[in-house]
């Protein structure tokens, strides 16, 4: 863009799209699509909901056995669930 004066009836800014000169769209992001859902039926007659994954971990709950829960991700042999409105962890060999 030259600097100087404007011309009655000069678009600085259509004339710059005309040369060439207009910015290129932004690349789309890539469409990350969801992914289903995965739950856990609890073997065990009952098992605790631990606050780490680590066996040390405090208890913040206990499943019953058949309680299906939603598993939103995993730490080694350790499921992450939501339990009651917080995370939790259960050890994965006691559920199918």
């Amino acid at each position: 863009m030259q600097v100087g004066y404007l011309v009655a009836g000069e678009d600085p800014v259509k004339d710059e799209v005309k040369e060439g000169k207009e910015e290129k769209p932004v690349e789309n992001k890539p469409v990350i699509k969801p992914q289903p859902k995965k739950y856990v039926t609890v073997t065990a007659s009952s098992l605790y909901v631990r606050s780490s994954y680590k066996k040390e971990a405090r208890a913040i709950g206990s499943l019953k056995k058949g309680t299906k829960v939603e598993v939103v991700g995993q730490v080694g042999n350790w499921l992450k669930i939501n339990y009651k409105g917080k995370t939790g962890y259960i050890y994965k060999a006691y559920t199918k």
